[in-house]
């Protein structure tokens, strides 16, 4: 789904609850800064997990972290580009 779409969906969501264009908007804003906030803390223990000795996991945190970066990044960059869309309606 698109940033644009996102936004979209997410202003009809809260709009058919509270039926007020400024309100829907900014509750939908609350929640795409959560998603940023969450994203800004995601836990990597699901790929530390997979490692089964200290030595393991030290061979491959360079791996690990680009990975986790790039990951963090993309959805960062999408919540960031729905926050703008938002702010568009």
């Amino acid at each position: 789904m698109t940033p644009q779409e996102k936004a979209q969906q997410l202003f009809m969501r809260n709009f058919e609850i509270t039926v007020d264009d400024y309100c829907a908007q900014q509750c939908a804003l609350i929640a795409v800064d959560e998603m940023l906030k969450h994203d800004e803390k995601i836990i990597v223990s699901h790929k530390i997990s997979s490692y089964k000795t200290a030595n393991d996991f030290d061979e491959n945190f360079k791996h690990i972290q680009d990975e986790l970066n790039s990951y963090v990044l993309s959805r960062y960059s999408y919540w960031q580009e729905v926050k703008q869309e938002l702010k568009k309606l």
